[in-house]
């Protein structure tokens, strides 16, 4: 459970931390939401998160399960097909961020 609370307040952490800089940024506020990019990146932040709730649920059930036996192929086959697609989205996020500091699309 320990490790739980961590996650959650690192996530927030994040949370804070990327509102901060929308909000406190030189050039206002204005400029991100005017910026196509900004709801681009937003929108693979939101992708990856929904995609990693299944994956993550998975691993809290095993974890917290009290056999040790492991999950099917065909299972195991998902958790992994939705784990490369949550990577293959966090894989553009810096690309879109350098093209905000850049200011391209703005």
């Amino acid at each position: 459970m320990d490790a739980l609370l961590v996650c959650l307040r690192a996530a927030m952490a994040v949370r804070v931390s990327g509102l901060g800089r929308v909000c406190l940024r030189r050039k206002g506020v204005g400029s991100c939401l005017a910026n196509p990019v900004f709801y681009a990146k937003v929108a693979r932040l939101l992708g990856i998160g929904v995609r990693s709730v299944w994956p993550t649920l998975r691993f809290m059930r095993q974890c917290w399960c009290e056999t040790s036996e492991l999950p099917d192929d065909a299972a195991l086959a998902g958790t992994r097909r939705l784990i490369g697609l949550g990577l293959m989205l966090a894989a553009v996020l810096p690309v879109l961020v350098v093209l905000m500091v850049w200011g391209i699309g703005a």
